[in-house]
């Protein structure tokens, strides 16, 4: 997952890299950011999935409508 990240995040910067061509600097700096944005989007995708499968209460009264 977080080679996957690296390399969509990567692209997107290739992309934004190659649209703004006057960007200066900022695009080569970028890209030692992208490993800490793959860091945080692997924690907020865990923490969320934590949030929102881990039920702890019935749902018997919504699978009987």
């Amino acid at each position: 997952m977080r080679k996957k990240l690296l390399k969509i995040f990567g692209l997107i910067n290739a992309i934004h890299r190659n649209i703004h061509f006057d960007g200066g600097i900022y695009f080569a700096a970028q890209r030692t950011a992208i490993a800490a944005y793959a860091e945080y989007a692997i924690y907020n995708y865990v923490m969320y999935n934590e949030i929102i499968y881990d039920k702890k209460y019935s749902i018997e009264k919504q699978k009987d409508l």
